[in-house]
């Protein structure tokens, strides 16, 4: 094994969770070389000053500090709908009224169309009896 494996595996050599192949191969490797073993006795202390003093959370103001933060976090998150919800609310309205505007366009021109329709055919239709004469 190289250092660089040796190190990967330190912590769980320490609480004695390698199996017991791979245990006998960091044990050869920790013999020969110095560097590991210094590491391993300063990973075993600082494992071991961590368990011997575990880090305390400070009671009444990070109850309220953790609540606080919560409430911001899911408070943002409770109305992030609002703004898609209102974008497309008003593209199907501008969709619709546009959408009414030229249907009505359409019916007015197609009216008018008709109604010129008429008075030509009625003009073409018309005796003039100067025009004879």
């Amino acid at each position: 094994m190289e250092c660089k494996d040796i190190q990967k595996e330190l912590y769980f050599y320490i609480n004695n969770e390698l199996a017991t192949e791979k245990k006998s191969e960091l044990e050869e490797h920790l013999k020969k070389c110095s560097v590991c073993q210094g590491l391993l006795n300063d990973c075993s202390k600082t494992l071991e000053m961590i368990d011997k003093n575990p880090v305390k959370l400070p009671g009444k103001n990070w109850d309220y500090f953790a609540s606080e933060i919560l409430e911001k976090i899911h408070g943002k998150r409770r109305f992030v709908f609002w703004k898609p919800a209102l974008a497309f609310g008003l593209s199907l309205f501008i969709f619709v009224a546009g959408y009414s505007y030229l249907h009505q366009k359409k019916l007015q021109v197609s009216a008018v169309s008709q109604e010129m329709e008429e008075l030509i055919t009625y003009l073409t239709n018309f005796d003039i009896p100067e025009l004879y004469q």
